[in-house]
């Protein structure tokens, strides 16, 4: 028989505010792995974010695929009647996939449209993956393959 991987959802989500920092350190010390989404930005930056939207978390109408990193990276996300007084930002999915390799938690990452669409998206992901130890990584329908 095998082993059932437990993975957090965008990270602990029930308990934090999903695909944050707090929301992956909670699930680290759940001792689970870590299921999250990665978006890319018009500038081919690779961030953490469920939506293709900022607008449920953020506030702003706006897509990440037409925006460079640099006019997203100061935004902040949270709950609408939060978000005043919340410092979450979206994270770089490098920075998360090393600390995930240090931390030892497995990730399940979950590539949404934009990547597939960026021109380079799919090759930038993969190079940031080399390396980055125990993942499983799909596209939004399907698996693409596990390390």
């Amino acid at each position: 028989m095998s082993e059932v991987k437990v993975y957090a959802h965008r990270g602990t989500s029930g308990y934090m505010l999903e695909n944050t920092w707090s929301a992956f350190q909670k699930a680290c010390e759940f001792g689970v792995g870590i299921e999250l989404d990665v978006q890319i930005t018009k500038d081919g930056v690779v961030v953490v974010y469920h939506d293709d939207n900022l607008k449920r978390l953020s506030g702003k109408n706006c897509l990440i695929e037409e925006h460079n990193y640099e006019t997203l990276k100061d935004i902040k996300i949270g709950k609408r009647w939060k978000r005043r007084f919340t410092s979450h930002s979206i994270p770089l999915a490098y920075e998360v996939f090393q600390w995930a390799k240090e931390k030892n938690v497995p990730l399940n990452i979950e590539m949404k449209k934009s990547v597939s669409t960026h021109p380079k998206g799919p090759e930038i992901l993969a190079a940031m993956l080399e390396g980055a130890g125990n993942f499983i990584f799909r596209h939004s329908t399907q698996n693409c393959f596990a390390r």
